[in-house]
Protein backbone atom coordinates (compact mmCIF):
# COMPACT_ATOMS: atom_id res chain seq x y z
CA UNK A 1 0.00 0.00 0.00
CA UNK A 2 1.51 3.33 -1.04
CA UNK A 3 1.36 6.63 0.79
CA UNK A 4 -1.12 8.07 -1.72
CA UNK A 5 -3.70 5.45 -0.63
CA UNK A 6 -3.87 6.58 3.00
CA UNK A 7 -6.09 9.67 2.68
CA UNK A 8 -8.87 7.89 0.73
CA UNK A 9 -8.87 5.13 3.37
CA UNK A 10 -9.12 7.71 6.15
CA UNK A 11 -12.06 9.34 4.35
CA UNK A 12 -13.80 5.99 3.79
CA UNK A 13 -13.32 5.08 7.46
CA UNK A 14 -14.55 8.50 8.60
CA UNK A 15 -17.68 8.23 6.45
CA UNK A 16 -18.34 4.70 7.74
CA UNK A 17 -17.99 5.85 11.36
CA UNK A 18 -20.35 8.79 10.81
CA UNK A 19 -22.87 6.52 9.10
CA UNK A 20 -22.73 3.95 11.92
CA UNK A 21 -22.99 6.57 14.67
CA UNK A 22 -25.87 8.36 12.95
CA UNK A 23 -27.68 5.02 12.52
CA UNK A 24 -27.05 3.84 16.09
CA UNK A 25 -28.02 7.15 17.67
CA UNK A 26 -30.99 7.89 15.40
CA UNK A 27 -33.40 6.57 18.06
CA UNK A 28 -32.19 9.39 20.32
CA UNK A 29 -32.61 11.98 17.54
CA UNK A 30 -28.87 12.75 17.69
CA UNK A 31 -26.34 13.22 14.90
CA UNK A 32 -22.67 12.41 15.41
CA UNK A 33 -21.76 16.08 15.92
CA UNK A 34 -24.58 16.52 18.45
CA UNK A 35 -23.55 13.35 20.25
CA UNK A 36 -19.95 14.54 20.54
CA UNK A 37 -21.11 17.82 22.07
CA UNK A 38 -23.46 15.98 24.42
CA UNK A 39 -20.63 13.74 25.68
CA UNK A 40 -18.38 16.79 26.04
CA UNK A 41 -21.03 18.46 28.23
CA UNK A 42 -21.74 15.30 30.24
CA UNK A 43 -18.04 14.95 31.09
CA UNK A 44 -18.01 18.59 32.29
CA UNK A 45 -21.43 18.62 33.90
CA UNK A 46 -20.34 20.60 36.95
CA UNK A 47 -18.37 23.21 34.99
CA UNK A 48 -19.60 26.24 33.09
CA UNK A 49 -19.00 25.39 29.44
CA UNK A 50 -18.73 28.12 26.86
CA UNK A 51 -19.58 27.99 23.19
CA UNK A 52 -15.94 28.86 22.46
CA UNK A 53 -14.76 25.78 24.40
CA UNK A 54 -17.08 23.62 22.30
CA UNK A 55 -15.70 25.23 19.13
CA UNK A 56 -12.16 24.38 20.23
CA UNK A 57 -13.05 20.82 21.17
CA UNK A 58 -15.02 20.17 17.98
CA UNK A 59 -12.60 22.11 15.75
CA UNK A 60 -15.57 23.75 14.04
CA UNK A 61 -16.41 27.31 13.07
CA UNK A 62 -18.47 29.62 15.24
CA UNK A 63 -21.38 29.48 12.79
CA UNK A 64 -21.41 25.68 12.61
CA UNK A 65 -21.40 25.33 16.40
CA UNK A 66 -24.26 27.81 16.72
CA UNK A 67 -26.28 25.80 14.18
CA UNK A 68 -25.64 22.50 15.97
CA UNK A 69 -26.46 23.99 19.38
CA UNK A 70 -29.71 25.54 18.08
CA UNK A 71 -30.80 22.11 16.83
CA UNK A 72 -29.85 20.50 20.15
CA UNK A 73 -31.72 23.20 22.06
CA UNK A 74 -34.82 22.68 19.90
CA UNK A 75 -34.64 18.95 20.71
CA UNK A 76 -34.37 19.72 24.43
CA UNK A 77 -30.84 18.41 25.00
CA UNK A 78 -29.15 21.71 25.90
CA UNK A 79 -29.89 25.21 27.07
CA UNK A 80 -27.83 28.20 25.99
CA UNK A 81 -27.32 31.45 27.83
CA UNK A 82 -24.76 34.10 28.69
CA UNK A 83 -22.44 34.65 31.62
CA UNK A 84 -24.05 37.17 33.99
CA UNK A 85 -20.71 38.95 34.46
CA UNK A 86 -19.92 39.07 30.73
CA UNK A 87 -22.89 38.94 28.37
CA UNK A 88 -20.55 38.42 25.39
CA UNK A 89 -19.67 34.92 26.60
CA UNK A 90 -22.22 32.32 25.49
CA UNK A 91 -22.71 29.33 27.80
CA UNK A 92 -24.12 25.88 27.13
CA UNK A 93 -25.49 23.43 29.67
CA UNK A 94 -27.36 20.15 29.66
CA UNK A 95 -31.07 20.20 30.32
CA UNK A 96 -30.70 17.22 32.63
CA UNK A 97 -30.93 14.16 30.39
CA UNK A 98 -32.38 11.02 31.92
CA UNK A 99 -29.65 8.94 33.63
CA UNK A 100 -30.85 5.81 31.84
CA UNK A 101 -30.45 7.46 28.44
CA UNK A 102 -26.96 8.68 29.34
CA UNK A 103 -25.94 5.12 30.26
CA UNK A 104 -27.30 3.80 26.96
CA UNK A 105 -25.48 6.54 25.03
CA UNK A 106 -22.17 5.70 26.71
CA UNK A 107 -22.74 1.97 26.14
CA UNK A 108 -23.43 2.52 22.43
CA UNK A 109 -20.38 4.76 22.15
CA UNK A 110 -18.24 2.03 23.74
CA UNK A 111 -19.72 -0.62 21.40
CA UNK A 112 -18.74 1.42 18.34
CA UNK A 113 -15.25 1.99 19.72
CA UNK A 114 -14.87 -1.72 20.48
CA UNK A 115 -16.08 -2.60 16.99
CA UNK A 116 -13.51 -0.26 15.43
CA UNK A 117 -10.66 -1.70 17.46
CA UNK A 118 -11.67 -5.37 17.42
CA UNK A 119 -8.57 -7.54 17.09
CA UNK A 120 -6.13 -4.77 18.06
CA UNK A 121 -3.70 -5.31 20.91
CA UNK A 122 -3.35 -2.57 23.52
CA UNK A 123 -0.01 -1.61 21.96
CA UNK A 124 -1.59 -1.40 18.50
CA UNK A 125 -4.36 0.81 19.90
CA UNK A 126 -1.81 3.15 21.45
CA UNK A 127 0.22 3.22 18.24
CA UNK A 128 -2.88 3.92 16.17
CA UNK A 129 -3.86 6.81 18.43
CA UNK A 130 -0.32 8.19 18.19
CA UNK A 131 -0.24 7.89 14.38
CA UNK A 132 -3.66 9.44 13.91
CA UNK A 133 -2.76 12.36 16.15
CA UNK A 134 0.53 12.78 14.28
CA UNK A 135 -1.31 12.78 10.94
CA UNK A 136 -3.74 15.38 12.28
CA UNK A 137 -0.90 17.60 13.48
CA UNK A 138 0.83 17.22 10.11
CA UNK A 139 -2.23 18.30 8.17
CA UNK A 140 -3.11 21.32 10.33
CA UNK A 141 0.45 22.64 10.05
CA UNK A 142 0.14 22.97 6.27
Amino acid sequence: MGEAEISPLVKILSDAIVSRVNRDFKQFNLTMQQMKILFFLIEREEAVVTQKEIQGYMKLTHTTVISILKAMEAKGFVKTGVLPEDKRVKTVCLTGPDEGIVKVLFRKKREIEDCLLRGFTQEERQNLEYYLEKMYQNIIEV
